[in-house]
């Protein structure tokens, strides 16, 4: 009897690490799209930048704490910047992208960054699908994982230059190494330790990462006793962000005007906030309409107790991101690449709690909103996003 089940155990994890392997392949296929194209498409004077700093680096020396740009100007900071000291997040992505360039002369520096970003973006799709699998269910964790593959805006924000991809990727592996750790019976210590590095990485290359880090508190407390892991994660998560800070203070030229982010025009919870947020951005262009069925049902999935505390604090540190930086998420639809793990994750808990309801019509919804989903959320990416 217990053979029988160690067989079934074994046949189950296979069959799981096989559709996750599918979905990586997917997933890599759907980013090499027109990847040799020239920075020509959606914010490409941001990928220009981002670009630039990799660029410049194999040009005049690697030196982590001087990114430079070719933005001379004072138009960023309000300073003349003859330098072109670029001193916004750490440029860690930058960083490996030039060494890999310097490696391999012959690939085009842009080629490199985008597909750099094609691999994070796919290793956040399965990490944040085994996190699910483990929390949630395992038909969850494996649609979380290939919505996150095939989202249109996932597909295009996943093969930009741009460093936001690299920080939920860092986000997400840290998530899902210290849940691995709380309940691992050997080298727990390890999993918090490179969790909380990971945390640090993540904030280095997007400040606003925090946000996505937030279910690190559900993962933790569910046992008010293991406060002290949090206060140590913490630490080591947030102080190499404040040095960074504290060091490019000596370069104000550099650094990008940013106040406006919060609340420029006063446009929080304005009608405005409301409908460019929610329906124009999430139920638009990240879900095509359609998602919203799916999106619905995981929000009203049931969840067991011990589950609700990641999945509650995944939604607060969404919601707290677009009403902190509410004119930056309006302005910016790049900016929804922090919350699409999320956006993911309740599709893919709905279509586990769709399938679940075990009736023809159910399934007929189910496949019906998947479709239409990714069919006119292409739609909506190819014509704003310049993919044709």
């Amino acid at each position: 009897m217990i053979h029988l089940l160690k067989n079934n155990y074994m046949s189950r994890k296979y069959i799981t690490g096989m559709f996750f392997f599918f979905i990586a392949i997917v997933s890599i296929v759907l980013r090499l799209y027109k990847i040799t194209a020239p920075i020509a498409d959606w914010h490409s004077w941001r990928q220009s930048d981002t670009a630039a700093v990799a660029r410049n680096y194999m040009k005049f020396g690697i030196d982590p704490l001087h990114p430079r740009y070719d933005d001379l100007s004072n138009i960023q900071s309000g300073f003349d910047n003859p330098e072109g000291y670029r001193m916004v997040e750490f440029p860690l992505y930058q960083i490996v992208g030039a060494y890999i360039g310097n490696a391999i002369s012959s690939l085009p520096i842009e080629i490199i960054l985008r597909i750099l970003t094609a691999i994070a973006s796919t290793i956040t799709g399965l990490a944040l699908g085994i996190l699910i699998l483990r929390r949630v269910g395992g038909i969850a964790g494996i649609a979380t994982a290939l919505m996150y593959a095939i989202l249109p805006y996932s597909m295009y924000y996943g093969r930009t230059i741009l460093p936001d991809p690299h920080a939920v990727m860092w986000a997400v592996g840290s998530l899902l190494l210290v849940d691995i750790g709380m309940t691992a019976v050997k080298k727990k210590w390890v999993y918090i330790v490179l969790g909380a590095f990971m945390a640090a990485l993540a904030m280095l290359s997007k400040p606003v990462a925090a946000f996505l880090l937030l279910p690190i508190i559900g993962i933790v407390l569910s046992d008010k006793k293991k406060f002290g892991i949090l206060l140590l994660y913490g630490v080591i998560a947030i102080v190499p962000l404040l040095l960074w800070r504290q060091w490019i203070l000596k370069y104000p030229e550099g650094i990008a005007v940013y106040t406006w982010l919060f609340n420029a025009n006063n446009i929080r919870f304005k009608g405005a906030w409301f409908h460019w947020l929610f329906a124009e951005r999430i139920a638009k262009l990240m879900l095509g309409y359609w998602g919203m069925i799916l999106f619905g049902f995981g929000l009203i999935a049931p969840i067991k107790k011990e589950q609700k505390g990641l999945l509650f604090w995944f939604i607060i540190g969404s919601l707290a991101y677009m009403v902190i930086l509410a004119a930056g998420n309006v302005q910016h639809d790049y900016y929804q690449i922090i919350i699409l793990p999320v956006v993911s994750m309740l599709i893919g808990i709905g279509i586990e709690y769709v399938w679940k309801l075990k009736t023809i019509f159910s399934k007929f919804i189910l496949g019906i909103s998947i479709v239409f989903m990714c069919m006119f959320s292409f739609s909506c990416t190819k014509f704003i996003h310049g993919l044709r």
